[in-house]
């Protein structure tokens, strides 16, 4: 696959401007997931949020929970070293296939194919060399595809010269060292942007941390009446990863077991190289015509230390594809014609090369050392889809989508079918735990919709009604991993959605409110029996809010909540579903002073959750404070100081209850991060 990676890169390269030698232009405005939208009401994407580069400068984040807080509806549970688990009006969802639950982008490009989408893949993402996050919150299938259920998350990185040459440096606890540039550059055949983040630490518990890079080379150029825009992005990481504590409840008030890491050989290395191309012209009607040919690759190995055995895990996969838009604006009617076609080649080992050594001897026998996986999956993805906003009067229109998407799998088995170990012979109290099915193809194909009226009330007060129809193909984990299933029949997911939303705005103060009410059929869920299972049903109903206002020249406070249920259906009825807190809210209180000195108190509250799906076990929440500061110290020198759980409160970042015992991940203390900033 490395092979077919630099073959097809050369092949995008080559469509650049930099190749070609054009005479160049300025650019014209950029080409992403939201651009396209642009040109109605702001009520037009409703539950769209934004954390802008000002924020961004202001975090510095070491890790994308510290931004993604500052959304209302959205928890990005930090696991350890760059790890995480996504909550988007919606419980945190674990397992192989609970990413498809959301959609995670980077300039509009998926991070990972959608059967192949992993949950902590948003550390693929350059979120730290970012000029915006954009969120959506919300079934949002019929406009961006599978996967978008629960919402989806872009990261858009900036263009050459949208933001100064700097370089960083910042050092904080645990020995982190962090390094960041970005340089731009002009030429006679167009703009060039080279931007990079490095990050070394120990991490808090034992024996953990990780080494991180991102690199971000762009070029912005004009090739006749085209305005293309090049994107390369690269990740590399290399973490010694720290699990849970499990040593009772409460267990993370401990401050010897908080440090404490029970695994010696855990890790993960994951590498992603995305290339992509966004090209657009105008066209004699004035119609815009939008093409991104992309080019990805992502591998990632990795130690299961969750599982008994702690079998290893090589996954990879390779995905070439086309994105395209045809718009047209007539006036009181605009229409977003547009399609994708994307290609994947992937494939997953999962081997145990010890044998399993634990206090059952049922367990020693079931899963026993060797090959327990391997196989390949082909995968095509095609959809065609329409956005229509019809301008009905100066205080009423709609906007409508529709999509239509199939997806295709070829999957293959390299090992014998079944659950025999590897050298074909049975286990010997029982069938070995992971069975292998034969190898087989599979299509999903589905039709999503969206219809939102919206009403401009008066000047200040817009009002909408938003239906959506949702849906996720099965990932490919959840089809071809079965576990200790013979054979499991999983169809598509599909989410019901309703929700009533506001928008007050004046010159200084900005209020949104939302109601939601989504009902989920075909729910894909592993249960205690470890077997993939879709009859599930479940209910996700909520209140979700945004506030800013201006509180004088210097002072402005923010805050954004959401209070919501989220219930079994069928399994369980009416218990909430576990890692669901009830209400999640964060607040800042933010002073300017000349564009010199900027100071900032945040409170980020999580109420309890229930750790088990039988609510008998249970997290008591947590209330978190940190203040942020930045200062102009000099002509070009900037320095900004964080320092982060201010009370040192101990707190975990989430629990869970499996296989008898409690388990945390750990919030780390007080600390603090600084970093010097140099523009030239």
């Amino acid at each position: 696959m490395s092979n077919l990676f630099k073959t097809l890169s050369l092949c995008l390269l080559l469509l650049s401007p930099q190749v070609v030698g054009e005479t160049i232009e300025k650019p014209i405005e950029r080409i992403q997931v939201i651009s396209a939208k642009s040109n109605a009401s702001i009520m037009q994407l409703a539950d769209y949020q934004q954390i802008g580069s000002q924020s961004l400068e202001l975090l510095q984040a070491q890790h994308l929970n510290q931004v993604l807080s500052r959304t209302a509806g959205t928890w990005l549970s930090r696991g350890n070293g760059q790890e995480s688990l996504l909550a988007m009006r919606s419980p945190v969802y674990t397992g192989a296939g609970a990413c498809g639950e959301f959609l995670t982008l980077e300039d509009g490009i998926p991070l990972r194919a959608s059967g192949f989408c992993n949950v902590n893949q948003l550390f693929d993402s350059a979120f730290e060399l970012a000029s915006k996050i954009e969120v959506v919150n919300g079934a949002n299938s019929a406009r961006y595809g599978s996967n978008a259920i629960h919402g989806m998350i872009n990261v858009v990185t900036p263009r050459p010269f949208e933001q100064a040459n700097q370089v960083k440096l910042g050092l904080g606890a645990n020995k982190l060292t962090k390094l960041q540039l970005k340089h731009n550059q002009e030429s006679n055949i167009g703009d060039f942007l080279l931007a990079g983040d490095w990050v070394d630490t120990n991490g808090y518990q034992d024996n953990s941390g990780y080494q991180q890079y991102k690199l971000l080379a762009k070029h912005s150029g004009q090739l006749g009446d085209w305005q293309l825009d090049t994107s390369l992005s690269v990740q590399d990481l290399d973490q010694i990863t720290a699990g849970y504590i499990q040593a009772g409840d409460k267990a993370y008030l401990d401050e010897e077991l908080r440090r404490q890491n029970r695994l010696d050989n855990a890790y993960r290395k994951a590498q992603s190289q995305r290339l992509t191309v966004h090209a657009q012209t105008q066209l004699a009607d004035g119609s815009l015509v939008k093409l991104s040919p992309y080019l990805r690759n992502n591998k990632m190995d990795f130690l299961m230390h969750y599982l008994p055995g702690t079998p290893i895990e090589n996954n990879q996969h390779t995905s070439l594809g086309l994105l395209g838009h045809w718009q047209v604006n007539r006036g009181n009617h605009f229409i977003d014609f547009s399609s994708q076609l994307e290609n994947t080649q992937g494939e997953v080992k999962q081997y145990q090369p010890w044998p399993t050594e634990t206090s059952s001897a049922f367990l020693n026998s079931i899963l026993p050392q060797g090959r327990q996986y391997d196989f390949a999956v082909d995968m095509q993805t095609l959809s065609f889809a329409a956005d229509w906003s019809w301008i009905w009067s100066d205080d009423f229109y709609w906007q409508n989508a529709i999509r239509f998407e199939q997806i295709n799998y070829q999957y293959t088995n390299y090992l014998d079918d079944g659950n025999n170990q590897q050298n074909g012979q049975p286990c010997g109290m029982a069938p070995c735990r992971y069975y292998r099915p034969t190898s087989r193809d599979d299509s999903f194909a589905d039709v999503s919709f969206s219809l939102m009226p919206v009403w401009q009330l008066n000047a200040q007060t817009s009002a909408y009604i938003k239906f959506d129809k949702a849906y996720r193909a099965p990932h490919i984990m959840e089809l071809y991993r079965l576990q200790n299933a013979a054979q499991q029949t999983i169809d598509a997911e599909t989410a019901y959605n309703t929700q009533l939303g506001i928008e007050y705005l004046t010159d200084k103060l900005k209020l949104t409110a939302v109601v939601f009410n989504m009902h989920k059929h075909n729910v894909i869920a592993q249960n205690s029996q470890r077997l993939y299972v879709n009859d599930e049903r479940t209910q996700h109903s909520g209140l979700e809010g945004n506030l800013a206002y201006q509180l004088s020249n210097n002072w402005q406070y923010s805050l954004q909540a959401i209070w919501a249920r989220h219930k079994y259906k069928k399994q369980f009825a009416g218990n909430d579903i576990d890692t669901a807190p009830r209400l999640i809210a964060s607040q800042q209180l933010a002073y300017t002073w000349a564009d010199r000195v900027k100071l900032e108190f945040e409170s980020v509250y999580m109420s309890d959750y229930y750790t088990d799906a039988e609510n008998q076990h249970s997290y008591a929440g947590h209330l978190l404070h940190n203040i942020r500061a930045s200062f102009a110290v000099a002509d070009n020198w900037h320095l900004a100081v964080q320092w982060l759980n201010i009370t040192d409160k101990a707190y975990a970042e989430r629990a869970d209850f499996a296989f008898g015992n409690d388990r945390y991940f750990v919030g780390q203390p007080s600390r603090v991060f600084a970093q010097v900033s140099y523009q030239y």
